[in-house]
């Protein structure tokens, strides 16, 4: 019966399932390890020891890093 359904509503049509096995495929288990870095030593915070000598820090000079002072330092003051 079910048979002549499906010849008298679908005839020659194909219908695509997926099947899908559960043979093995040769592959790692797991991720491969990585190698560790050595942490970067952090800068150390607050002032220093009256012994201990440090870097000095980078000053940053404004007018290279801020280009907006520049200009700012041009214009007028408007609608004082």
């Amino acid at each position: 019966m079910h048979e002549a359904l499906v010849k008298e509503h679908l005839g020659q049509a194909l219908i695509g399932h997926i099947s899908r096995d559960g043979t093995a495929i040769a592959a790692r288990e797991k991720p491969a390890r990585k190698e560790k870095t050595k942490p970067v030593a952090q800068a150390k915070r607050g002032r220093a020891r009256k012994d201990e000598v440090r870097e000095p820090k980078l000053k940053r000079d404004c007018a290279t890093t801020r280009p907006e002072l520049d200009r700012d330092a041009g214009r007028a003051a408007q609608g004082m």
